[in-house]
């Protein structure tokens, strides 16, 4: 299959990436980075004669357009995203990116008449859990996003729907929980960085909003979601809520210290209050997906790495 991955070169993206040559894909790297981002494990694009990069905007639908005929791209993944601390900075070019970038995409799908597009929605599209008490958000939840980036991922999912219902188009949104492990650079998600790979060598470290709890996913998981949504025959177009482990800062503060006792992680005081709960058993039944691995054996992974990396 010809698959073209936008973003292909960022935190997730490059997972998703190397999952797809490995399983024999023609992948093609829609991206404005030219060089991946740091992975556990070695990956230079020179090793894989399937790979192709083009360095490319996603705000630009006709490099898309053309890139993808070039190419005979067969399917989609869309990663591309100015993500929440960036889109607060320069709000006309989030919606750019993350309204207009992901029409590109939607666009580029129907006119050539591709399989599949599958896309990462967010948790941010529900704003605090405290709006819906402390049980699981169901699938069709209303929406409260409480920032610019929750906002365009909830004008995508709805945009979805009309590219889905109104000229067929198969378009699925996975939405992402709390991320973390190796190859994280950049987003509100940098403390997670700080908090499971950073503090093994002793520095301190202090996050913040120590109160919150989240549903952590490793970075791995999240492609392996959308690379299953990518490769299974048929699935119904749709916005999936996916679903990890939910735990709090402390409890992940305190397994840190456990892998690291060196580890000097302060919490100071503060809740952000994120969605957490997610009932994502529409995922499951379509999409036939659950993480591979549990939270713990995802905090040692990206702990041992740092270890080794860092000490």
């Amino acid at each position: 299959m010809n698959v073209m991955v936008t973003g292909g070169y960022g935190h997730v993206g490059i997972y998703l990436v190397r999952q797809l040559l490995e399983a024999g894909d023609r992948v093609v790297v829609f991206d404005q980075n030219t060089t991946p981002n740091p992975m556990h494990y070695p990956f230079d694009p020179k090793d894989w004669p399937n790979l192709t990069f083009v360095q490319g905007d996603i705000r630009n639908m006709a490099q898309l357009e053309e890139t993808c005929r070039k190419y005979e791209i067969e399917s989609l993944a869309h990663l591309v995203a100015m993500l929440a601390a960036e889109s607060k900075l320069d709000p006309v070019k989030s919606v750019e990116v993350n309204c207009n970038g992901i029409q590109n995409s939607f666009e580029a799908a129907r006119r050539l008449g591709m399989k599949r597009v599958v896309w990462t929605s967010s948790l941010s599209v529900y704003g605090p859990q405290s709006a819906y008490g402390d049980k699981p958000l169901a699938n069709d939840a209303p929406h409260y996003p409480r920032d610019l980036y929750g906002i365009c991922k909830s004008f995508g999912e709805r945009l979805a729907t009309i590219y889905s219902d109104a000229y067929g188009t198969n378009i699925v949104a996975i939405r992402f929980t709390q991320g973390y492990g190796v190859g994280r650079m950049r987003g509100g998600g940098l403390w997670t960085v700080d908090m499971t790979q950073n503090s093994v060598t002793g520095k301190p470290i202090v996050i913040a909003n120590g109160d919150d709890s989240h549903n952590w996913i490793l970075a791995e998981d999240e492609a392996d979601v959308v690379f299953t949504a990518l490769k299974k025959d048929k699935v119904k177009s749709g916005s999936y809520n996916m679903s990890g482990e939910v735990a709090s800062k402390k409890e992940v503060a305190a397994y840190v210290k456990e892998l690291a006792p060196q580890a000097n992680i302060t919490l100071t005081p503060g809740k952000h209050d994120p969605a957490r709960f997610f009932d994502d058993s529409e995922l499951q039944k379509e999409i036939g997906w659950k993480p591979k691995h549990t939270l713990k054996e995802g905090l040692r992974k990206t702990v041992e790495f740092a270890k080794k990396k860092l000490l």
